[in-house]
């Protein structure tokens, strides 16, 4: 039986490797992976397929405002 750890880095590193399929960056991917693991934990005890499309830019506006986030960033959503 695999370890629910090993489940997790999977899907991480699958969801970086589709990203950087699609011509993503690497530097550009890795950010998406952090920010989506982010989001993952914010929402901790909620269903991801529950979460609609305002919750993501909700995320992602209240981070905006952090020290080292540029500006293209902010521009992504």
């Amino acid at each position: 039986m695999r370890e629910k750890g090993n489940d997790v880095n999977k899907f991480w590193n699958d969801f970086k490797r589709t990203a950087l399929e699609s011509g993503v960056k690497e530097t550009v991917a890795v950010w998406y992976v952090k920010r989506s693991e982010q989001f993952a934990k914010s929402i901790k005890g909620k269903p991801l397929r529950s979460r609609k499309n305002e919750d993501v830019i909700d995320f992602l506006y209240n981070f905006s405002s952090e020290k080292g986030i540029d500006e293209w960033h902010k521009n992504a959503f």
